[in-house]
């Protein structure tokens, strides 16, 4: 089992999931990654996540997320394409944009 796979499995990980994988926040990452909006996906859940706590404050755990959320988009056929900057008073300050795969 990977780092990620483990990290997925935690307490906190059990804890996050319905967070990232929550249909509603699924589609709203898709929104803000259509050509005319393009802001970062992890904008849509880093208020609800930091609600967790501070744990989820470190970096570590963070760019875990950012992962999640990578695999998650990517079932919805998107791919990262390039950083940009969240909104303050997220607990991200940076994300992946995400556009359309090529077909």
């Amino acid at each position: 089992m990977s780092a990620f796979d483990n990290f997925k499995a935690s307490p906190l990980g059990r804890r996050l999931r319905p967070i990232i994988e929550d249909e509603v926040n699924a589609r709203d990452m898709v929104a803000v990654s259509r050509p005319e909006i393009r802001l970062p996906a992890v904008q849509v859940i880093g208020k609800q996540v930091m609600a967790l706590g501070k744990q989820v404050r470190d970096d570590t755990v963070k760019q875990n997320i950012g992962r999640w959320v990578r695999e998650v988009l990517g079932r919805e056929g998107l791919i990262p394409d390039r950083p940009g900057r969240v909104k303050p008073g997220n607990l991200f300050t940076t994300g992946m944009i995400y556009r359309r795969a090529s077909r």
